[in-house]
């Protein structure tokens, strides 16, 4: 494998646009040997190139999912050390329709439900926190009156709109799906 060096890098990823940076979203998607420097470089530390890779592989899993597929441990390995929420951002909701295996889940839901527990106020990622946990209930609705506590708790501090709507369409929706599990 290839390693970039630190001018390939910022070659690459120096135009932190969808557009300007499409020629490297379709190199991730069609060179499988290229792969492998953008992962270790969105997981990494090096920013704001890592949360640039981020970004070329969030979009490269909405055109083709598989792409990641070889990646899913070495990502959610990485999650709970995770600086920026650009990073964040970009993993947490791309990883929900991923075929993750019982441990990778649970490091998705451990970095969702850190999201939510922290201080720091980025409407999107708490958001995508959100979906992690909407999609855990399918699978667990026990766990419904947990999940809506943290969000509740949230909801007190975050004041952002996309965030705040998120969570207050899957509360109602829960209340109504999940009726008998929100009961205290």
């Amino acid at each position: 494998m290839h390693q970039l060096s630190e001018k390939e890098i910022e070659e690459l990823l120096k135009h932190p646009s969808k557009a300007k940076m499409r020629h490297v979203i379709d190199r991730f998607l069609d060179d499988e040997t290229f792969r492998p420097s953008i992962v270790d470089l969105a997981v990494g530390k090096n920013h704001p190139y890592s949360w640039r890779a981020a970004w070329v592989m969030k979009f490269a899993a909405r055109e083709k999912p598989e792409s990641w597929y070889p990646f899913l441990e070495v990502i959610t390995e990485a999650l709970p050390e995770m600086e920026t929420h650009q990073q964040v951002g970009c993993f947490i909701r791309e990883l929900i329709p991923m075929p993750l295996n019982h441990e990778q889940r649970d490091r998705l839901l451990q970095r969702s439900l850190d999201e939510l527990e922290g201080v720091q106020e980025v409407e999107y990622s708490k958001a995508y926190a959100v979906e992690v946990l909407d999609k855990y209930v399918v699978d667990f609705p026990e766990l419904t009156r947990e999940f809506a506590l943290f969000i509740e708790r949230a909801l007190e501090y975050t004041k952002h709109a996309y965030f705040r709507n998120k969570a207050i369409k899957i509360l109602k929706k829960w209340k109504k799906k999940y009726p008998n599990h929100l009961e205290e």
